[in-house]
Formats: structure tokens, sequence, C-alpha cells
């Protein structure tokens, strides 16, 4: 049989030749380089900003509240219902840590109950572009290296930040913990 005259990237893809991860592509057939469409170049976009924040709590409420959840505070009213849904299976509830809402955001995020220990969550970065604000979390799981107990446990993290920019996303990476 005649063999079809390959005189385009497309066809010398079609002919199965390998193709360069470059950009633009090429396809090579024998001695014979057919460049592709080059990927658009990334837009340029303001870089994102790390933003600083202030660790309020790192706790753990070893009850069912609050559940796996992550929460944007950006008023006292919604500061007050979470902290009393947050320390609701205590006798007493701690006193409110003061948060000026006018310059300041919180940011709030819980695990949820875990029927035993070693369950960690932290949140590693905030960062603002243009887009709105992301929350970096870490959560950690215990392996099976880790000696943990059979205890309740529920994990929580509160940070306050600066005023953050709306909307905002949680970015969550979940993690294996290997012990020693």
């Amino acid at each position: 049989g005649t063999t079809a005259q390959i005189d385009s990237y497309a066809d010398c893809i079609e002919a199965g030749n390998p193709v360069l991860e470059t950009n633009p592509p090429i396809c090579r057939n024998g001695t014979i380089n057919f460049t592709g469409t080059p990927a658009p170049a990334p837009a340029l976009l303001a870089p994102d900003i790390n933003v600083p924040f202030e660790l309020l709590v790192d706790g753990d409420t070893r009850a069912a509240a609050p559940e796996h959840r992550q929460d944007f505070i950006n008023t006292q009213a919604q500061w007050q219902t979470y902290w009393r849904q947050v320390h609701a299976s205590l006798g007493t509830l701690p006193p409110l840590i003061p948060v000026d809402f006018s310059t300041s955001s919180v940011v709030a995020v819980s695990l949820g109950e875990r029927t035993t220990t070693g369950f960690g969550l932290k949140i590693t970065g905030i960062t603002e572009s243009d887009a709105g604000t992301s929350v970096n979390l870490t959560e950690s799981t215990p392996t099976i290296t880790c000696s943990v107990s059979q205890t309740p446990t529920n994990r929580y993290v509160i940070v306050r930040t600066a005023k953050l920019t709306q909307p905002i996303s949680f970015r969550i990476t979940s993690e294996k913990r290997h012990c020693p």
C-alpha cells in the first residue's frame, strides 16, 4: 500500500509519531519536525499576596461540635454564634476573644469529631488576589505507625487576619501523618 503523505502537524500526530512536550509542541516524522499551535501564554495576574494571620485558638473540643467545616467570620454576631457553637460541649463558655471586625476577619476551621487522637489540622497560608482570598489548610490523618488513643477528638483552629477580600475559598490538602 502507499504511505499517506505527511505534510502537517495533524497528519504527523495521526500517523502516531512522537510529540515533544514543548511550547509550541513538535511532532517528529523521521527527520522532519512539524510544529503545532503554541499554547496561550498565561494571563498576567497580580501575584497572590500572602496575608499574615494570628492564631487565636488551636484547640480540641473533644466533642461532636463543631462539625467538619470551614467558616469565614466577618461580623461580631457571626463570631458570637460560632464561639457558642464551638464550645457548646463545655460546661462554661470561655470568654469571647475580642476581635475588631471593622479592621479584621476571622477564619475558623474544624475537623469534626474523630474517634481517636492523632488527627491534625492547620492553616498553612492565606493568600489574596484580585479574585478573592484562598485559605490553605492541611488536614492530617494518623497512619498505622501512630499510637493513638480511643478518645474522641475534634481539632479546631481559629485565626485572625486583616479584613479579607471576598469571595473566600478553602483549599484543603489531606495528608497521612507518619509517626516515628
